[in-house]
């Protein structure tokens, strides 16, 4: 049973934008990219729903016996595994496929999706080759639904006012963010005191992990994490490029190399890259600023 608060999404395939019932009506594997936030998990809800089944989680099923030979596979946070090594991720794809099921739907953070890689060694061992989507941003009435649902007894257009004045708004495309500029909203008396007070409220809150799943150990502080990010958006804004790549081969003038912009470690650029600050571009393995206000303000 759907969820009445629950909000259909849109997708973006190829050049179109598609209903998800769409997608879910398709008889090809998936891979669902999307950053932090987006609502990954709540969309493949929906459709273990639809379908009446159950999601899995990547990492427990790396330990666990996979159902065989099912209609459909759902499995949420490839970028868990993803992140350990190489063979883990190989390993849960191989169990993947001898498990036979007709159709693989996966979730990943986008910064962690080596699409050149996984979605070659998907379709070799899967048998055909799976289709990429991305959640759209909520649009406007999305947004009010969604603030309606979380904050009932607030008016959506007060709130709107309030973003607006101070250019926050523009981060309500992501689900979390117009929840944590909504509580950020409340906490101070439903007045925002100054776009700085915001800005820094939001980035901080933009740098933290708030997916209680994923492990904290090693992981950066957030004002670490902010530091970092506002290196990268400085170098971006001064030489006019549009983000960055993950990658040397995926890299040109307008994506470049992120390795190539700073002297942090790769495992350190993930962990900034795999925040709110970022959000994935039009081309494969490439992330921009989520909002160039958002670069302007930590390249400050």
């Amino acid at each position: 049973m759907q969820s009445s608060d629950y909000i259909r999404r849109h997708l973006v395939l190829e050049d179109r934008i598609v209903p998800e019932a769409e997608i879910l009506a398709t008889d090809r594997h998936i891979i669902l990219l999307a950053e932090p936030g987006a609502g990954k998990t709540e969309l493949l809800d929906s459709f273990s729903r639809d379908l009446g089944i159950k999601r899995q989680r990547a990492s427990v099923l790396r330990s666990r016996d996979i159902p065989t030979n099912v209609a459909t596979l759902i499995v949420d946070s490839f970028d868990e595994v993803a992140k350990l090594d190489l063979s883990a991720f190989d390993d849960l794809i191989g169990r993947i496929a001898s498990a036979k099921p007709k159709r693989v739907i996966i979730a990943s953070r986008s910064s962690e999706w080596d699409s050149a890689r996984y979605d070659r060694m998907l379709a070799e061992l899967l048998g055909s080759e799976p289709i990429t989507v991305r959640l759209r941003a909520f649009e406007d009435d999305e947004q009010q639904q969604l603030f309606e649902n979380l904050y009932p007894v607030e008016d959506f257009e007060t709130f709107k006012r309030a973003a607006t004045e101070f250019g926050v708004h523009v981060l309500f495309g992501n689900p979390q963010m117009l929840q944590i500029v909504g509580l950020a909203y409340i906490a101070n008396d439903r007045v925002f005191r100054s776009r700085a007070q915001i800005f820094s409220d939001a980035v901080e809150q933009m740098c933290r992990e708030h997916n209680l799943d994923i492990p904290a150990k090693e992981r950066l502080s957030s004002k670490r994490i902010a530091a970092i990010g506002g290196e990268i958006f400085a170098k971006l804004l001064l030489s006019g490029a549009t983000g960055i790549a993950a990658s040397e081969h995926a890299a040109d003038r307008d994506f470049p190399f992120q390795g190539g912009l700073t002297d942090h470690a790769s495992a350190t650029l993930r962990q900034v890259v795999d925040t709110k600050l970022f959000k994935p571009s039009d081309e494969t393995g490439t992330h921009e600023p989520v909002h160039r206000i958002i670069a302007e303000f930590g390249a400050a």
